[in-house]
């Protein structure tokens, strides 16, 4: 299958440390390594448990956004996983993953989202 997401879009898939000094410098870190021409996406476990600190290096270039509650699996408390988008992205859609088998599969459940890309014209 073939999915056409447009020119210029970046996609960062992320593991972020469990302390929040490093998780600043890490997300620092990908804020000066991704183009600030480009669409960019940073996506996957921050490690941030709170909603509103901790993600201050994005705060220029990114809005950060959780789509709910996934860890852990079992009884989901903590939404640890995160998408982080350039703002000349759209969030649609997100969500975390509920079924039987999301449950069993690892310690948090899977995020999906659905973001809108902007046709790039020549």
């Amino acid at each position: 299958m073939t999915l056409d997401v447009g020119a210029g879009l970046t996609v960062v898939a992320t593991h972020l440390g469990l302390l929040r000094r490093d998780r600043r410098a890490q997300l620092a870190v990908l804020d000066d390594a991704t183009s600030a021409d480009a669409h960019v996406v940073i996506a996957g476990d921050f490690n941030e448990w709170s909603a509103r600190k901790g993600f201050e290096p994005l705060a220029t270039r990114f809005v950060t956004q959780s789509p709910g509650r996934l860890f852990h699996s079992a009884r989901p408390m903590a939404a640890l996983d995160q998408f982080a988008l350039s703002h000349s992205l759209e969030m649609r859609d997100s969500g975390v993953e509920q079924g039987t088998l999301a449950r069993v599969a690892s310690d948090r459940l899977p995020i999906w989202s659905d973001i809108l890309v902007p046709e790039v014209t020549c």
